[in-house]
């Protein structure tokens, strides 16, 4: 910590002259004087800046280094941060902050303040770059609550929510535990996705043990990321064993902090009369199961709706959930959230979407009308609920969102364990999808319902919109001073 200075006045003029502290490209501290009327508080009295790397964008303690003004922080894979410890007196009560910089253009800044009452950072506004990467915060912050042994922790943080570290790369030595696995040489991580598992949670627990214990034994091997299920979690929701069976099955995710996003399928939430009943679902896979997690955003209705922040590979991406019977409230929730967070690839996941035909039922039409076509960052559309699979593409002016169906339900036993991975190649280009049962332990059902073109196929890029980046930070200008 630099050493104290007090604020300079004259006695002659009897007009308080207030310091305004500023780091200066050396790292050092230069302070300029601007005449004022007499002060309502004293100033702060030194600033130390540090910068460091986050996977966790809420995360409280922080690994960070010395940094000088336009000095660039920057990361593939984690969030750079720049923070600055201000020296306050203990009669203050109001700081001005102002900070200038610039980052990734279009990429969301967030400014936060640290709580010791809250033993957590505080998100007091956000700002998004301009076209060419230029960003800036001006605003006066209450003291109270905020100083900690005389000192005031503010932050500039670069995007929200989780960057998995990579488990593994692309030159990793790996040894496949299937020879046809996709050569690991050839992609940078990988999405999983698993769907209609009722008939796991109704009668064979069993195939979807199969399901998660590869993924974890993969995790590192793929550098697995993210695991989504697009519903139908159970059978019968009242039947008490199907509920506590997949509560099982993924307890042993839970255990290991493996990501995932869950939804309610129909028979998640209606009974014979079809009735529709939440109640359940609520109980085992509501709020309270995710939202501890660090890549977890936000929920609607207890986790009937809810998205999840997350970033790979130099891509950010946000996972956006809704459960069986969207209405209004859904729609709009569902539009706040992707208004919230435009710089992210949006990838919606849904129970019903497209059928094996590719047409649309009444509700699903509805969202595509609603949602995804007036939402230019939905670039993606998961769907269950319909045995079999299909792909299709909407166009959107020059926006391409692809629409993926994949449902297993009614092979053997529930499904055999079919699972979906997605391994994304930042090379090529590319994002191969690949159908895979480690139970059968093998590559594609040979049912004539999942056409083996819709289960072994590759996504460009460019339908995607995606273009991996180095995420990066650089503070041109910090100050702060009492007012």
């Amino acid at each position: 910590m630099h050493t104290p200075t007090t604020a300079p006045t004259s006695a002659s003029k009897k007009i308080s002259r207030r310091a305004v502290l500023t780091t200066t490209a050396a790292g050092t501290l230069a302070v300029a004087t601007t005449s004022l009327a007499p002060a309502r508080a004293a100033e702060p009295r030194s600033i130390k800046q540090t910068a460091g790397l986050v996977s966790d964008s809420r995360a409280v303690e922080r690994e960070s280094l010395p940094v000088a003004l336009r000095e660039e922080t920057e990361s593939w894979i984690r969030f750079p941060f720049h923070q600055f410890e201000v020296e306050v007196a203990p009669q203050a009560t109001e700081v001005q902050f102002e900070w200038q910089g610039s980052t990734n253009p279009g990429a969301r800044l967030r400014l936060m303040v640290f709580s010791p009452s809250l033993n957590g950072y505080e998100e007091i506004t956000h700002t998004f770059a301009d076209a060419q990467g230029n960003a800036s915060f001006n605003l006066l912050l209450t003291a109270t609550n905020r100083v900690e042994n005389g000192k005031i922790l503010v932050t500039v943080q670069h995007s929200a929510g989780w960057a998995g570290n990579n488990l593994s790369q692309r030159f990793t030595p790996v040894t496949p535990e299937n020879p046809a696995d996709t050569d690991r040489a050839t992609y940078d991580f990988t999405l999983v996705w698993e769907t209609d598992t009722q008939f796991y949670s109704e009668e064979f627990p069993q195939r979807q043990r199969d399901i998660h214990d590869y993924l974890l034994r993969n995790r590192t091997s793929m550098n697995i990321q993210y695991l989504f299920h697009t519903g139908d979690i159970v059978d019968e929701y009242y039947e008490p064993h199907q509920f506590a069976n997949a509560d099982t099955a993924y307890s042993v995710l839970d255990q290991e902090n493996y990501p995932y996003g869950v939804l309610a399928g129909n028979h998640d939430v209606l009974d014979a009369q079809k009735a529709m009943d939440y109640s359940e679902y609520s109980r085992y896979f509501g709020l309270h199961r995710f939202q501890t997690k660090p890549w977890f955003g936000g929920d609607h209705k207890n986790n009937r709706g809810h998205f999840d922040l997350v970033s790979a590979g130099g891509h950010d991406f946000l996972m956006l959930f809704m459960g069986w019977g969207a209405e209004d409230e859904e729609i709009a929730w569902m539009n706040r959230v992707l208004a919230d967070y435009p710089e992210r690839t949006a990838i919606v996941a849904l129970h019903q979407y497209i059928d094996p035909a590719g047409r649309l039922a009444e509700t699903p039409q509805r969202i595509k009308d609603e949602v995804i076509a007036v939402n230019n960052n939905v670039r993606m559309v998961l769907s269950g609920h319909h045995h079999g699979a299909m792909v299709t593409r909407d166009y959107f002016g020059d926006r391409t969102v692809v629409n993926v169906l994949f449902d297993p339900q009614d092979l053997p036993e529930g499904g055999q364990s079919f699972l979906r991975l997605m391994h994304f190649d930042n090379y090529g280009g590319v994002v191969t999808s690949r159908t895979y049962s480690p139970y059968l332990k093998k590559y594609n059902s040979s049912a004539p319902e999942l056409p083996r073109q819709y289960q072994d196929f590759t996504i460009p890029y460019s339908d995607l919109g995606l273009k991996a980046r180095k995420k990066t930070l650089l503070t041109k200008e910090f100050q702060a001073r009492a007012v």
